[in-house]
């Protein structure tokens, strides 16, 4: 049997930061299509030291969605903030992006996520979820 394309069920807001702090107070840069998952090794290591929560998120190909340590720069460098689903108030910083199944028909974009507070414009409140 043929891998299949993930179902792209839940709308992502992937907005552009260069954070921590993950200070959200504009518009999303898009708004694509997206599906969760979890990792099979749950834990990552981060940025600040330590251990976090990780997910996939998995995007249609050719999604613009930037990851820190994507960069050519001493990472981690500028990342995306997701709230996924859109409108839930649960924030991820995008740490690695790739692509999946690269020139076949099936093909995708992943992303692996870590959960972040923020705040949301302005407001001196972390917001972790609803």
């Amino acid at each position: 049997m043929a891998f299949r394309l993930p179902t792209f069920n839940i709308t992502v807001a992937i907005h552009r930061n260069f954070g921590p702090p993950y200070n959200i107070g504009h518009a999303p840069a898009s708004t694509p299509m997206g599906q969760l998952r979890e990792l099979k090794t749950a834990l990552i290591v981060s940025a600040e030291g330590g251990f976090r929560a990780a997910l996939l998120l998995a995007l249609p190909a050719g999604t613009d969605i930037r990851g820190g340590f994507d960069y050519i720069t001493p990472a981690p460098g500028p990342q995306d903030i997701v709230e996924v689903p859109q409108g839930s108030q649960v924030w991820y910083a995008v740490t690695f992006v790739a692509d999946v199944a690269k020139g076949f028909a099936n093909e995708y974009r992943s992303a692996v996520i870590e959960r972040v507070p923020t705040r949301i414009d302005g407001d001196q409140r972390w917001h972790t979820s609803q």
